[in-house]
């Protein structure tokens, strides 16, 4: 008689992970799909992590950040800037927005936060509070609104000379694939 062996399901297709005090929503990336579908695709697998999580971080990890949904599925600029024009990209703005709005709790709770300094003009920086102002949030709300749509490259200016500031970094002190898996 032949041994029966014990089915062992597979893993689930989109699953939340808890540890070390992070969530982690890990979500399975057809990468191999035309163009063409990679927004509706990159819209069913929004909709699974919102599913999973109340959290906009931990939506936003999974989905939007470095090595989420939309850098796997989108891996150039010509692709992104495509992505960008797509009825899907808004509607997935549309969810994070959702989740910031019903997200009560510090996102310092989910994952560490860093502050960012920069400097600006003083009319840039009253266009923004005017902004806020009407739009009923506090400046930090709407520049992380901001902050978290990527912008196309032909609207950042090209550098003269030395860039002036911190360089970005990857290691000790940003967010790295190592430590917020």
């Amino acid at each position: 008689m032949p041994s029966q062996r014990q089915q062992v399901p597979p893993p689930p297709a989109s699953q939340l992970v808890k540890g070390n005090g992070l969530e982690k929503v890990e979500l399975q990336v057809r990468t191999d799909l035309p163009l063409e579908q990679r927004a509706s695709e990159a819209l069913r697998l929004a909709n699974e992590a919102f599913a999973l999580t109340g959290y906009w971080v931990s939506f936003y990890r999974a989905v939007l950040g470095v090595e989420g949904v939309v850098d796997r599925l989108f891996t150039t600029r010509e692709e992104q800037a495509y992505f960008q024009t797509t009825q899907e990209f808004a509607e997935i703005f549309k969810i994070l927005a959702a989740l910031r709005s019903a997200d009560v709790e510090k996102a310092e709770a989910i994952e560490p936060q860093r502050v960012l300094t920069i400097r600006m003009p003083v009319s840039l920086h009253a266009s923004l509070a005017k902004e806020a102002k009407m739009l009923n949030v506090s400046m930090n709300k709407l520049c992380l609104s901001k902050f978290a749509l990527r912008i196309k490259p032909e609207f950042v200016p090209i550098e003269q000379g030395r860039p002036k500031g911190r360089k970005p970094q990857v290691g000790r002190r940003t967010l790295t694939k190592k430590r917020y898996r």
